[in-house]
Parts: structure tokens; sequence; C-alpha cells
């Protein structure tokens, strides 16, 4: 029996039931594509927001991964031309993905090469995979997420999901 002939319902996030219109029964599938472009949407939200300078405070570790810290650090003085500062940012978004989006399991952001890139990709632009499991019953769903950092505008923008 697959997870379409069940009567299994999808609950969307906290947010989308605020923000959204009661809608009727929906299938598994049809729940599922919601559920991702959401995810979607609160990733892009999440890498496009900007954290305030500075350590979260001595001797309080849970400030790290309180709404204070939501976001990335400021790059804008960072030089994003070394590969190693390049590696060094995707770790840093993988573990802001980590710490902000609990709908995700096994966060993984790999840097993509140029001819990785997504079609139409501006050139002297960052290209980002994240590959995740999407924590949702009955089954996890793995996804991924293709993303791209505009040099210019310093702003990223996803590119809908790839079923994993």
């Amino acid at each position: 029996m697959t997870p379409d002939s069940r009567n299994i319902s999808i609950t969307p996030s906290l947010l989308d039931r605020l923000t959204q219109a009661p809608e009727g029964a929906r299938s598994f599938g049809a729940a599922l594509d919601h559920l991702k472009q959401s995810l979607r949407r609160d990733l892009e939200a999440l890498l496009n927001t900007r954290r305030r300078p500075g350590p979260p405070g001595d001797g309080l570790p849970e400030l790290a991964r309180s709404p204070i810290r939501y976001g990335i650090p400021d790059f804008v003085a960072v030089n994003m031309a070394a590969q190693e500062r390049q590696a060094a940012f995707g770790k840093t978004l993988e573990r802001v993905i980590r710490d902000f989006e609990p709908r995700l399991a096994n966060v993984s952001v790999t840097l993509m090469t140029p001819a990785q890139a997504p079609a139409l990709t501006p050139q002297r632009s960052l290209s980002f995979r994240i590959e995740a499991v999407l924590r949702v019953e009955p089954a996890p769903e793995p996804v991924i997420f293709e993303s791209v950092l505009d040099p210019i505008s310093r702003t990223f923008s996803i590119k809908g999901t790839i079923d994993g």
C-alpha cells in the first residue's frame, strides 16, 4: 500500500497554518509537494537573513541556537574568491540550516562547480546543493535543493526541489 492510497495527512508548519486559509483534504503527494515548497520558501528566508555580528554570549551556549541568532553571518566584507573561504561558508550554511530548520535531518551543503551549477546561473555566482532528509511521517523523504548566491546583491535564491 503506497502513502497515496492511505488516509495520511501532513500537517503544515505553524506559520503556514496561521497565514493560509484552510483547504479541503489533499492527497499525500499533493500535501508533500506543498510542504516541500513551503520548506524551500523558509530556507530562502533563512539564508537571506543576516544576524547581528558578535558572539552569542560567553557561558551561554543556548544562545547560539536561539532566535536572536537566526540567519547567517554577514559576509559583505569577505572575499569569496578563495576556495577555502567558499568551503568554510558552505559549512556555515550547513550549521545554520541544522540549527534553524527542524524539519530537516542529515543536512549536507556542497559547493557546486560552475559545470554543476543550474542552467542560466550568473557568472561569478556561488552555487550550493543542499541535501537533507525531510522529517515526515510515515517515511522520511530525501530532498535536494540547489541554491545560488548572487554576487552583486548577496542574496540567495533556491531553485526548487529535486526528489532525492
